[in-house]
């Protein structure tokens, strides 16, 4: 089996002492010179004739403006420049800022001071001298209703509208008017927008339809780029990341080039053309140029930037000559803009190379290896993803997972591990894990951390070899019975006897099982030994379970199980799981729109990027030190939608944010028939404070065993419908995972 594979490689690596850190190796330079982070890419101590990197500065935004009012960031003749939303008496304007010699001097061009509006603004682009003209499209509040408008100015001094006839066709049933969330301006004066994944482009004489283009891909980032004859658009995957760039020539249906890049560009992608014509492209992993000739160059890795950190947000970029660019971005309200200039002279060299694995991709443990890596730019940490978010649904699972540990036999360093995904009991059986108690037992002694969840990571030698960075709740959900009754299996089952109806709906023995055997693993199973007592508890309530279900063979169309997305959970009980206070949102506004109510199931918590140190590391200090960052309130502070802090001061902090700007409205189609409206809101100050103190008292883990679960799964339909009794299916159970166990 699997498991007994990886057991034998972690045996056969632990005989081969590796694992460990190691010093990066050198690496040639790129053409034109390094990047800061490739030049800090050489053995520690050792000379380097290697020389040359982009330097990261902030600089000063204009003096009195509002970074939220920010609305492009460009380039005209060669300066950098920034437009910005201006109030002017009761109506809003548009002034430009140009950046010279070290500092901002507003210098609004005539044409575009002469437009105002007087209602709320979204979406403003500004194009300037294209053959003359300049453009101005924004989306404007009318009544409850939204307005794309375009000006164009050919004199610079005056502006028309120009704004095409079909933006002013209601639609009849929904009564609202279409507008393009983006456009460009290309060579000839004609107009491409883009509006999800349709691109219309107009004349820019009689704003007459030219060329409708169905994109192919379903995801973009709703941005359309134009120069000469050309316009681009970037497509992403369901992650947001950069998926390739689409280049369509004007009347082309399709594009003339699909420009994939295997560099790791990664999310938050914005672009400009460069006067050669080059693209120059951004994301997480930093500055990436495609040449005319169709090639693809990283300009600057993101590891040391401001682009690598998941909580900074990139509101575009400019260029102002080959070597020079720039790049706005935005932090919970507070904007930043960086500079890069290029110093030949420069050389970095890490004195240490810090290699985080983790199978699935994690949110927080990229934040944390961008931040050390800022804070201690002699350390540069890299984090390797077995299975990148475009890949979970093609995947094969066990083959990654066995090329990792053939990976570790052959000696490939790796330094840190986050075990979601793996087998962590092998790991720790075989010896491969540090001991982090030294870490991890004084943070949780002191308050820095949750104790009550690193106390399910304590031995009872008192080792700890691994932690959760965040964990989610699990949670019951209900409309007709009081959830703070019925938080327990045992209680539940008491206050459904109570109804007639059955409470949990249509349930195949499948969905049982894979509901309610996770909260028991933990219990199931001490020391390899599978707890009978417990297995019983186990099967009786699982039994009792279908006396408050509708039993089916398997779901259909027609018969599906209850879930709080769909409200068919109004009928009965459901159960969810909140991965923080933004994820939170959504689920709890249902259950304030139904009068609903939750609890804590289990006192349950499912730990999410569970963090260790490989034994063999050449670097245990720096290990160390990275683990406690990552737990840290600096690098925890944040909501990824991936679970809650275990830091206390960060979890704290996060029940106070402002999540106005998330809030919405949704509609969806109840399986019924009918259609559902009602607002997600942020989460209440009340329920902020009740998730704070789940967080601080759950006490059980909730483990997902494949093995056991199907095992359980088996054997439960013949204990079920009476054909086996309670110690024949314990027996049968007993058999089936004794093999597993042992191993």
């Amino acid at each position: 089996m699997l498991k007994k594979f990886m057991a034998i490689l972690l045996t056969a690596a632990l005989s081969c002492g590796i694992l460990g850190c190691g010093k990066a190796e050198s690496s040639p330079g790129s053409e034109g010179g390094d990047t800061p982070t490739e030049a800090m890419q050489g053995t520690a101590g050792a000379e380097s004739s290697e020389k040359g990197g982009y330097v990261e500065r902030e600089i000063g935004l204009p003096e009195g403006v509002n970074g939220e009012d920010i609305f492009q960031i460009g380039e005209v003749e060669g300066q950098l420049c920034l437009y910005s939303l201006k109030e002017t008496g009761q109506e809003i304007g548009f002034v430009r800022y140009l950046y010279q010699d070290g500092s901002f001097i507003l210098d609004t061009p005539k044409w575009l001071t002469n437009i105002t509006y007087a209602d709320a603004l979204f979406q403003c682009r500004v194009v300037e001298n294209v053959n003359g003209n300049s453009y101005l499209y924004f989306v404007g509040m009318v009544g409850e209703n939204l307005l794309g408008y375009l000006y164009r100015s050919g004199d610079g001094v005056t502006a028309e509208e120009i704004t095409p006839q079909d933006w002013r066709i209601e639609d009849p049933e929904w009564h609202y008017y279409e507008y393009p969330d983006d456009i460009a301006v290309l060579e000839d004066g004609s107009i491409a927008s883009i509006s999800y994944n349709d691109v219309k482009v107009y004349s820019g004489e009689d704003g007459t339809i030219l060329q409708e283009v169905k994109l192919p891909s379903e995801l973009y980032t709703g941005k359309i780029y134009g120069a000469r004859d050309k316009f681009y658009v970037i497509s992403e995957n369901s992650n947001e990341e950069f998926s390739e760039l689409q280049v369509y020539l004007q009347g082309k249906d399709a594009p003339e080039e699909n420009a994939k890049c295997d560099m790791g560009v990664g999310a938050n992608n914005h672009l400009t053309i460069l006067s050669d014509g080059s693209l120059l492209l951004c994301g997480r992993g930093g500055l990436f140029r495609y040449s005319p000739e169709g090639e693809w160059s990283c300009i600057i890795k993101g590891s040391y930037t401001t682009f690598a950190l998941e909580t900074m947000y990139c509101q575009g970029i400019a260029a102002t000559d080959p070597t020079t660019y720039y790049a706005l971005f935005s932090e919970e309200g507070a904007y930043y803009l960086m500079e890069y200039t290029y110093d030949a002279e420069l050389v970095r060299l890490p004195e240490t190379q810090l290699i985080v694995y983790s199978l699935y991709d994690n949110t927080t443990i990229r934040h944390a290896a961008a931040m050390y890596t800022r804070l201690h730019p002699e350390v540069q940490v890299q984090v390797e993803i077995g299975i990148p978010y475009e890949e979970q649904e093609t995947a094969d699972v066990k083959a990654k997972i066995q090329n990792l540990y053939t990976r570790l036999l052959a000696g490939e360093k790796l330094d840190v591990l986050l075990l979601d995904g793996l087998d962590a009991d092998a790991f720790v059986e075989q010896g491969m894990l540090a001991d982090i108690s030294d870490i991890v037992t004084p943070m949780s002694e002191q308050g820095e951390i949750l104790k009550n969840v690193a106390d399910n990571y304590t031995g009872t030698d008192g080792a700890i070899y691994c932690i959760p960075l965040r964990i989610s709740l699990s949670i019951i959900c209900s409309t007709m019975l009081n959830t703070s009754t019925a938080e327990n299996m045992e209680n539940l089952s008491k206050v459904m006897a109570g109804y007639e109806e059955p409470l949990l709906g249509p349930m195949t023995v499948d969905e049982l099982t894979s509901i309610f055997v996770p909260f028991m693993v933990q219990e199931l199973v001490n020391e390899k030994e599978l707890n009978k007592g417990k297995l019983e508890e186990l099967l009786e309530s699982l039994k009792h379970m279908t006396d408050y279900c509708q039993m089916v063979d398997r779901f259909t169309d027609e018969i599906t199980p209850y879930h709080l997305s769909d409200y068919s959970f109004r009928e009965g009980v459901v159960f969810d799981e909140l991965e923080g206070f933004l994820a939170a949102m959504m689920p709890l506004s249902i259950l304030t729109d139904t009068n609903g109510n939750f609890e804590s199931f289990e006192g349950a918590f499912r730990p999410i990027g569970e963090i260790a140190i490989l034994k063999g590391t050449d670097a245990p200090d720096v290990a160390k030190d990275f683990l406690k960052y990552a737990l840290s309130a600096e690098v925890q502070d944040s909501d990824f939608r991936d679970g809650f802090a275990v830091n206390i001061q960060a979890l704290e902090n996060q029940k106070d944010k402002d999540r106005s700007a998330y809030e919405a409205y949704a509609m969806f189609a109840h399986p019924n028939g009918d259609v559902i409206e009602f607002p997600i809101i942020a989460v209440s100050e009340k329920n902020a404070e009740r998730l704070i103190e789940m967080c601080k008292n759950v006490h059980k883990r909730l483990v997902e065993d494949e093995q056991i679960e199907k095992v359980i799964m088996e054997s439960l339909p013949a204990y079920l419908n009476g054909s086996a009794t309670l110690e024949q299916t314990i027996s049968t159970i007993e058999s089936g995972l004794r093999m597993y166990l042992a191993e």
